[in-house]
This record gives C-alpha cells, sequence and structure tokens, in this order.
C-alpha cells in the first residue's frame, strides 16, 4: 500500500461519500437508546437548555423540486414517507429540523422526528441537497481519535499498546479496504463493514460467519485491526471510569464511544465554528459530516476555498488537543 503520509488531507470526490446513514446505525451508543425523544419545530438556531440535556434548531435550505421528483418515482412506502414528511415540514425551501443530546456541553446531537436530513437515505438527502449544498465529511473519524486517545495515555504515563494497523486505516482507510477484501476474496463493501464492526465489539470469526467468507481465509491487517482495538477499548474505558469516578455499569464498548464521541464533537464544532466565520452555514448535522449552504452557484473556486478553510480548522482543532496535525482528514462533495 503506497503511503498517504505527504498528502493533503483533502481528497476529492465528486461523486457520493461514505454511506452516512449506515455509519449513523453502526455508531449510536446506549446513548441513543436510553432516551426516546418528540419531534417539536423549533424557531431558531440557539441552543436550549433542558435538565433533560441540550436542544438546537437548524435551518437547511432543501430543493422541494427535486424532492418532489423523487416522490412521485419512489417505489418504497417508507422513503416516500420520509420525502413526504419532509415536503410538508419545509416552508418556503427552508426546513427547520431539532436535534438533541442528553448531556448539557458533550456528546453527539440527534435528529428528533421523521422530517430531517440526519439519518434519512443518502438518495433522499441527495435530492434535498442538490445544488444547494456542500458535505464535509470527517475520513475514519473514529479510529483517529481512537489513535489520539491512546496517544494521551502514552504520554500521562500510563500503560501503552500498538496502534500500527488502527493509524494505518487512518491514514490508507480505502487501501487498506481494498487488501483486506482481497484477503479475504470478497467485496470492498464487506470489508468495510468488517472493519466498522471491530471498531465497535464485533469480530473476524462473526463476520466471516456472517458473510460466509472461508474459515481459514487470513488478513493479518484486519487481525492486527481486532487486536489493537480490543486493547485500546480496554485501555480508554479504564481512563473513562477514572476520569468520571463513576460506578455505572458499562461495557469498555460503550465507554470507548462515549469518549469517542465526545472528542469527535469537539472537533465538528471547530469545523463548524471555522466555516460560519468564512459565510458557510451549516443546516444539517451527521455525526462524523455536517452539510453546510453553498454560498454561490456560480463559484466554481468555493469547493477549493472550502477545503481549505477545513483544512485549516483540522490542524487547529489538533494543535489544541495535541494530536498530530495531520491526522484529522476531510472529504468535501457537492451535493
Amino acid at each position: 500500500m503506497g503511503s498517504e503520509g505527504g498528502r493533503p488531507p483533502f481528497i476529492n470526490d465528486h461523486g457520493g461519500a461514505q454511506n452516512a446513514e449506515e455509519r449513523i446505525q453502526s455508531d449510536r451508543t446506549d446513548e441513543e437508546s436510553a432516551e426516546k425523544v418528540k419531534s417539536r419545530r423549533g424557531r431558531g438556531g440557539g441552543v436550549s437548555r433542558t435538565s433533560e440535556g441540550e436542544t438546537k434548531t437548524l435551518a437547511q435550505k432543501i430543493n422541494v423540486a427535486e424532492l418532489s421528483k423523487a416522490l412521485e418515482t419512489e417505489q418504497d412506502e417508507r422513503t416516500k414517507a420520509s420525502i413526504a414528511a419532509l415536503i410538508a415540514k419545509q416552508r418556503n425551501g427552508t426546513l427547520l429540523a431539532e436535534y438533541r443530546r442528553k448531556k448539557k456541553g458533550e456528546g453527539r446531537w440527534y435528529a428528533t422526528g421523521r422530517a430531517q436530513l440526519q439519518s434519512c437515505k443518502r438518495e433522499v438527502r441527495e435530492a434535498a441537497l442538490r445544488g444547494l449544498g456542500w458535505e464535509v465529511d470527517l475520513r475514519a473519524s473514529y479510529p483517529m481519535i481512537v489513535v489520539g486517545l491512546m496517544r494521551d495515555i502514552a504520554r500521562a504515563g500510563e500503560k501503552t499498546a500498538q496502534t500500527e494497523a488502527i493509524e494505518t486505516y487512518v491514514r490508507e482507510t480505502d487501501s487498506v479496504r481494498q487488501q483486506v477484501a482481497e484477503n479475504y476474496r470478497t467485496s470492498v463493501k464487506a470489508a468495510k463493514k468488517l472493519l466498522n464492526s471491530l471498531m465497535f465489539g464485533g469480530s473476524v470469526a462473526q463476520w466471516k460467519r456472517k458473510f460466509k467468507v472461508e474459515c481459514g481465509a487470513k488478513s493479518e491487517l484486519a487481525e492486527a485491526f481486532e487486536k489493537e482495538m480490543r486493547r485500546a477499548r480496554i485501555l480508554i474505558a479504564e481512563q473513562e471510569i477514572k476520569r468520571s469516578g463513576a460506578r455505572e455499569k458499562k461495557s469498555d464498548k460503550t465507554w470507548m464511544s462515549e469518549a469517542v464521541s465526545r472528542e469527535e464533537e469537539r472537533i465538528m464544532l471547530k469545523m463548524q465554528q471555522e466555516t460560519a466565520k468564512q459565510g458557510w452555514e451549516t443546516g444539517t448535522l451527521i455525526h462524523d459530516a455536517i452539510i453546510v449552504q453553498r454560498k454561490s452557484i456560480q463559484n466554481t473556486a468555493e469547493k477549493g476555498e472550502l477545503e481549505r478553510t477545513v483544512e485549516a480548522a483540522l490542524s487547529e482543532a489538533m494543535v489544541e488537543r495535541g494530536w498530530a496535525v495531520g491526522s484529522a482528514r476531510a472529504k468535501v462533495t457537492k451535493m
């Protein structure tokens, strides 16, 4: 595999980005299942603090004409209902969506109700945003943050553990998926599912059974990734328990997911703040991605300008956190 160490942290992509709904479903933790939230229409873009957490409302411009076309041709009833809800809720081409998180000041924001673009099908999101937005996707965010947290533990003089396979995946995400797919004689999509599952407590053995991969097939990289993630999960959970002084009974998987979500939100907030300073308003949150509104349809240089702004924001976020500059990468996609 060719190293990406000297490459800029942006990958030009005029096609689709990572499947966001797949990431959302695989990355939801106990935080979401513990609290079922009700949808209500918000008025502004501010944050409202409640005894249960925080809520905020974002305004997203949507392409009603494209959604209407999609509604006419869509065959799946659930998808049609999702599109119809978006059309019904928008006013003059603007959709107000409420987001909520359980803890004040930290954690992921989850959109409430059906009429929102965070967890809808990607095809619906693309139709709703066609010509109106840019998706800024933080690439391999979960393993990147795991590496940063492990370095924090090492700097503090605590236990250390190898993270070479995880770091390779962060640097060379697409190449690693391709290599693992070749090793197991399966598809890149199946290899991606394997690596995602390993981040959240899955195993190579379980994945092989599910995808009917030959039992004796080997991938040194995937097996090292599994081992390193398992060790990281234990060490990060120990640090989280020590940090919070909590006696709650949570799995190591949950402790690590909460730690990663907290750091991820800080990085995403930095991106939102820096892009807003340059005139790009965030209209939709997708956990490790945001949708910012296009400033101009005529400006052909806008994508490059946005990429440079996000690159600077990520570099600043890494410096503030004491992590390696360049370890956080983003991809900007025209919607």
